[in-house]
């Protein structure tokens, strides 16, 4: 059974994790209509040989963070709504002249952004692969997690060990 200070680390960097996961995902400039920043969370499990703390969200998370590698074309559809949802999405026709933010030529633009990325793979900014938004964050935060744990888990040995030692 956990105790309280590290569950309570637990929960402090699930809450941590999850605002840093919306934040960079945010600066990436990978934050379209806020669906998977928004379907980010976090669960504590206690497992028979320790405890895991899991990261929840939309399963597309995972080709934001890892990339698509070239193969089918993802759905057009869902580039529709990702088109719609930036604002400041600007088309462009063949011949590279911005044209009119119409349902026709936003159908147009996604189903051409899908076969390029079913060609191509994901975007040329993150080189072709993910944004790695899910590790960068960790790596950049795991090192104070463990000393934290460590201090969590000092103090409830101490607790335990008071009322052990000091049974009345």
């Amino acid at each position: 059974m956990l105790k309280e200070s590290v569950r309570r680390e637990l929960n402090l960097y699930g809450d941590l994790l999850v605002r840093e996961y919306v934040r960079k995902l945010q600066s990436d400039k990978t934050f379209a209509t806020g669906k998977l920043a928004n379907s980010l969370n976090f669960s504590i499990e206690e497992l028979s040989n320790g405890v895991s703390l899991y990261i929840e969200g939309y399963s597309y998370g995972r080709v934001v963070d890892e990339g698509r590698s070239p193969s089918l074309p993802p759905p057009y559809k869902e580039i529709i709504k990702w088109i719609n949802a930036k604002g400041s999405f600007r088309l462009r026709d063949s011949k590279g002249k911005f044209v009119p933010k119409t349902v026709k030529n936003v159908a147009r633009a996604a189903y051409g952004v899908a076969q390029g990325i079913g060609v191509n793979g994901t975007i040329a900014r993150f080189n072709y692969g993910g944004s790695n938004f899910l590790t960068m964050v960790y790596n950049r935060i795991a090192n104070d997690m463990g000393d934290d744990f460590a201090e969590a888990f000092g103090e409830d040995v101490e607790l335990e060990l008071e009322k052990i030692l000091y049974k009345k």
